[in-house]
């Protein structure tokens, strides 16, 4: 095999050939490669034992680990490692105390359990990331399936990524927020999503900066989410803010989520919605069963609905809680959007 200098540039040139792959195609021809190449089973029980010696590291030492590992398979010349490539921790804020070892090293405040990170090489160079930061990485994103641990604010630094997010199960994480992230997926290689599911703390999600979602939104079932701020978000495959606490909903700039339903449903103290460009997709629903609506919102939703000519099919629900029935220019929207063939359930 020849012999290739393993520098970022090199590695990321022949990586193209793979872009075709979907993350799923991805990760099972490196399974079974890495198999290959150490000579071992490919029985899978097998395969999970074997590998039970990694289970102690993050899922970012094992993205860092797995590139270094890699070069080495291909015979590619590994350059001497940093002195020190691993966090740095320490009481209070490193600024003006702690020397980085190198630009983009992490450091984490055990006192205020709270993130820095290094712009440079002096202990001037330290920008706070978060407060109890749970971290993300730009390709790949953040997943849990369980309770991370993570307490607290959680402040994601990520300006864009193709998988995306799923958070899920950590009851200590009070509050959300990607103040740089832009796009999820952008050119929809594998449809890539932000969801946040069942962290029975979690008070508040900022997304203001999040333009674009490939795969959707799926915020669910946080019994104490109150508030959600998606200022920016013009366009997502779905969206699904059901079972929330959530007491107003507003997407200013959100035209379409073409590929399903818009569904708000059992936010018992949803009084508020406005998606003033929104145009519904024929064939899917609107539902926000089980809200508190008021008047102004129940017949604003059935005017962005009247608002699509195309829309002739699927079901607007605004019923069940203690919603409003339409009024007014509502009730005549009512019986413009049931001629279509469009149903419509209100109280």
């Amino acid at each position: 095999m020849a012999e290739f200098v393993c520098d970022t540039s090199t590695v990321a040139e022949l990586s193209a050939c793979f872009s075709c792959l979907t993350k799923a195609q991805r990760d099972v021809v490196k399974t079974y490669l890495l198999a290959v190449i150490a000579g071992g089973s490919l029985d899978p029980a097998t395969l999970m034992a074997d590998a039970a010696c990694f289970q102690c590291l993050t899922p970012r030492q094992l993205q860092l680990l797995e590139p270094y590992l890699m070069c080495i398979i291909s015979g590619g010349v590994v350059p001497p490692p940093v002195a020190n490539c691993s966090d740095l921790s320490g009481s209070g804020d490193p600024t003006g105390v702690t020397t980085p070892d190198f630009s983009g090293q992490l450091y984490h405040d055990t006192v205020a359990d709270s993130y820095y990170r290094s712009t440079g090489t002096t202990s001037a160079d330290w920008t706070a990331i978060s407060g109890g930061a749970a971290r993300g990485g730009d390709t790949f994103g953040l997943f849990t399936y369980g309770d991370s641990g993570a307490v607290g604010a959680q402040v994601i630094t990520d300006i864009s990524n193709a998988a995306g997010y799923d958070i899920g199960f950590t009851p200590g994480i009070t509050s959300m927020s990607w103040p740089n992230l832009v796009s999820i997926d952008p050119t929809n290689t594998q449809s890539g999503y932000l969801s946040i599911q069942s962290n029975d703390g979690l008070t508040s999600v900022d997304i203001s900066s999040l333009q674009t979602v490939a795969g959707g939104v799926s915020i669910l079932t946080n019994s104490a989410l109150t508030t959600l701020i998606t200022t920016s978000l013009t366009s997502s495959g779905s969206i699904n803010l059901a079972s929330n606490n959530l007491t107003s909903i507003s997407f200013p700039a959100l035209t379409t989520a073409p590929d399903s339903s818009f569904i708000a449903n059992n936010n018992s103290a949803l009084v508020s919605v406005s998606i003033p460009v929104f145009v519904p997709t024929n064939g899917k629903n609107m539902s926000f069963f089980g809200c508190a609506l008021n008047v102004a919102s129940v017949n604003h939703i059935l005017a962005r609905c009247v608002a699509n000519a195309g829309y002739v099919t699927g079901t607007v629900d605004v019923s069940g809680g203690t919603s409003a029935a339409p009024a007014g220019q509502g009730a005549a929207d009512v019986i413009t959007l049931t001629g279509r063939g469009v149903t419509v359930n209100h109280n």
